[in-house]
């Protein structure tokens, strides 16, 4: 197949589109920003996202959520295994965005947690990394920089990063169908 001046063109135009969307458009299209929602519709968005989220990770069972409001506290969320437990502050959330990967981010703690034990590399390194898991309160850095932390963390950036592709497909309208000359 030869790809032809015009084919050429839409494709960059798409690209750049696209681009430009994921760059400059919001998250979400929604009418109010998350700090403005009521505490219902907040739960409600962090439910929703919670049992999507543990859906698609084929998780055994979803976290059991727990919801505070705290501005002065700057912990967003933190998992606890075992418990299968997500502590919410849904005082520090300050947008749609920021409540998805802090949400996957969490959520993929639980995925964690149910293959710590599998006979893999994968069930191996998280066993590795729990046994000398270093804690937020500890060290800042080795915290960011151990494997479950960079592991959860790159799950929540494509995640958010694979929704607002959706989010911009759902609403950007198909182009004329490109036939070649």
């Amino acid at each position: 197949m030869r790809i032809t001046n015009k084919v050429a063109k839409w494709i960059v135009i798409i690209y750049t589109i696209v681009v430009f969307a994921i760059v400059l458009l919001p998250l979400s299209t929604k009418a109010k920003e998350f700090p403005d929602l009521s505490q219902e519709a907040k739960e409600k968005y962090i439910t929703n996202l919670t049992e999507r989220i543990s859906k698609e990770l084929d998780l055994q069972t979803t976290p059991k959520l727990y919801f505070y409001n705290s501005s002065e506290w700057a912990v967003i969320a933190s998992y606890y295994d075992g418990l299968n437990y997500i502590y919410v502050n849904l005082g520090a959330i300050t947008s749609y965005e920021e409540a998805t990967r802090v949400m996957a981010h969490e959520i993929r703690h639980d995925y964690q947690y149910e293959h710590m034990n599998d006979n893999t590399e994968y069930g191996r390194a998280l066993r590795a990394n729990q046994q000398n898991y270093i804690s937020y309160y500890e060290d800042l850095d080795g915290y960011k920089n151990q494997f479950i932390e960079k592991d959860a963390e790159e799950f929540a950036i494509n995640y958010v990063g694979n929704v607002m592709i959706m989010e911009i497909v759902d609403h950007t309208p198909e182009p004329e169908e490109v036939t070649e000359e």
